[in-house]
């Protein structure tokens, strides 16, 4: 397996955990360079230069969250295709180029006999690099070898719906591999354009290769959401070896995409980041975009379900908004806002210099009680909970003429 950049079988010894596949396609052996003539037979496309560091950048970050995963990392692949520039600013990337379609197809299935083991395992996958969109429901995956005059077109990408429905619960009969318990949570990540070329309206099909059989899944119970980075008909960005608009969004997201904490099973809080809530504060981080071009974020696909990727260290900042009404006594109000559970002291608007007003305020997810006094106006008590949605939380102080004023 010369792709596997993690290998903790052995230290597992049986466990389930967490089955990565992660692939970047910079470097297209047969596209031209940004300087040359563009090709209309392979759709008038160009080597990129920010996949192969996107795809990097995703896999440090898988790296550096084990212990926080849903489940330990058992196994990662990593398939890499760094443009010239990519690779002197990372060299480590050298240690796992190859991803055409042989080695794709190679440690594919691989990865899928590795997450064939135990239903409780969680795979992830995640491609950067060029796509196309031939129905309003699949996508094409380009791969490396791509363009390849001694071959079709279609003999080097893999449509994404071979990959998905290939890895659903299913047993091949006739002696073929028993794949009965394959993990049950998969969360995939398509970072690609979702475009249609003219060109492919002259052909009557264009399905890829095959990576998996086309199988009969035995009853398909898995939590299994699809993340495409772009809605079909668009184009999916990124600039000249920087991450990707997407898979830069996908990173701030995990960091804080959590509206609650639930308990361990030692009752301690836990701050989860599940597939749901992670897609809303994407589409809203990739919304609210005001440099380079506009990239809209795809509905959530597959079956959808709502497993978590992992857990955060602490429970995450919520940026949140605290307004008076009516507004001409802001300057006047004194403003106090405690911890609910330890009545700990967190802001307050004494002994600073006054902000503007609303009072914009960055609060932990938990639980307050806030109270508001202005010596002609009542005071205002109440339990505050910051709503951690995609949005800013905002809080409304209400105060009202005091009796006899």
């Amino acid at each position: 397996m010369p792709n596997l950049a993690v290998n903790n079988l052995d230290n597992l010894a049986g466990i389930a955990g967490v089955h990565a596949f992660i692939v970047g396609i910079s470097d297209y052996n047969h596209l031209p360079g940004d300087n040359d003539p563009a090709r209309p037979a392979t759709f008038n496309l160009r080597k990129l230069t920010s996949p192969a560091t996107s795809a990097y950048k995703f896999y440090e970050w898988v790296r550096a969250s084990d212990g926080r995963l849903r489940r330990p990392l058992a196994t990662c692949h990593l398939l890499l295709a760094p443009s010239p520039s990519e690779l002197a600013a990372t060299p480590d990337m050298a240690n796992f180029v190859g991803a055409t379609t042989n080695d794709f197809v190679r440690e594919a299935r691989q990865w899928r006999r590795l997450c064939g083991d135990n239903v409780d395992s969680q795979a992830i996958f995640y491609f950067c690099g060029h796509g196309v969109q031939v129905h309003d429901q699949d996508a094409v995956l380009l791969l490396q070898d791509f363009g390849d005059p001694n071959s079709a077109l279609e003999n080097s990408c893999v449509r994404f719906s071979n990959i998905f429905e290939g890895m659903a619960p299913h047993l091949l009969q006739g002696g073929g591999e028993d794949f009965r318990d394959m993990a049950r949570e998969q969360i995939y990540f398509v970072d690609a354009c979702r475009e249609k070329p003219e060109q492919l309206a002259g052909l009557r099909s264009f399905q890829g290769i095959s990576a998996f059989s086309s199988v009969l899944p035995d009853e398909d119970t898995r939590d299994a959401p699809v993340f495409f980075s772009t809605i079909p008909g668009e184009q999916a960005f990124g600039a000249t070896g920087q991450i990707s608009i997407f898979t830069s969004a996908l990173l701030e997201a995990l960091g804080k995409a959590c509206d609650a904490s639930i308990e361990d099973e030692n009752g301690d809080p836990q701050w989860p980041v599940n597939a749901r809530f992670l897609h809303k504060v994407l589409k809203y981080l990739l919304a609210r975009r005001t440099n380079g071009p506009p990239q809209r974020i795809a509905n959530l696909q597959g079956l959808v379900g709502d497993p978590t990727l992992h857990y955060l260290p602490d429970a995450p900042q919520i940026e949140t908004e605290v307004s008076i009404v009516p507004d001409h006594g802001s300057d006047a109000t004194a403003i106090e806002i405690r911890t609910a559970l330890n009545d700990l002291v967190v802001w307050s608007t004494n002994n600073q210099p006054r902000p503007a007003h609303p009072f914009k305020l960055s609060m932990r997810l938990d639980a307050y009680r806030i109270e508001a006094k202005h010596p002609g106006l009542g005071t205002f008590r109440s339990i505050w909970l910051p709503a951690a949605d995609e949005h800013r939380s905002r809080m409304s102080v209400r105060l009202r003429p005091s009796p006899g004023v």
